[in-house]
C-alpha cells in the first residue's frame, strides 16, 4: 500500500478504535458484575483510561482529517501544508492532546462506596 497523506490518517484512527474494542470486554464484565470489581481498582482506571483517551483522540482525529479536507480544497496553498510528515505530527498532536484532556480526570478519579453498593466513577 502506498504510503499517502490519508493513509497516515486512516492507520491512527483505526489504532484508536481497535484500542477501544480491546476495552469492550471488560466494560461488559463491569456491567454484568454489577460494578463489582474482582480484578482491583487498577485495572478498571487502566481500562477507563484508555478508552475514554482512545475516544478522545478519535474524536480529534475526525477533527483533523476533516481540517485536512478544508485545506485540500486550495491546491495551491495546500502544497506546503499536506506533507506526510506534517500529518504525522499532526496526528501525533491529536494523541497528546487527547492524553493532556484526560489527565486531570485521572488525577482526580474516585470510587464511592455507597451503603454496600460500589458505583461507577464519575
Amino acid at each position: 500500500m502506498p504510503h499517502t497523506v490519508n493513509m497516515v490518517w486512516c492507520l491512527n484512527l483505526a489504532m484508536a478504535d481497535f484500542i477501544i474494542s480491546l476495552s469492550l470486554p471488560l466494560q461488559l464484565m463491569l456491567v454484568a458484575l454489577h460494578y463489582h470489581r474482582p480484578f482491583g481498582q487498577w485495572l478498571w482506571k487502566l481500562n477507563s483510561t484508555t478508552s475514554i483517551v482512545n475516544f478522545l483522540a478519535s474524536v480529534l482525529l475526525l477533527t483533523f482529517i476533516s481540517m485536512n479536507h478544508c485545506v485540500v480544497t486550495w491546491p495551491i496553498q495546500s502544497r506546503n501544508y499536506h506533507t506526510q510528515a506534517k500529518v504525522a505530527l499532526g496526528a501525533l498532536e491529536a494523541w497528546l492532546l487527547a492524553i493532556s484532556f484526560y489527565v486531570p480526570y485521572l488525577i482526580f478519579k474516585e470510587t464511592i462506596i455507597v451503603g454496600h453498593q460500589l458505583l461507577p466513577p464519575m
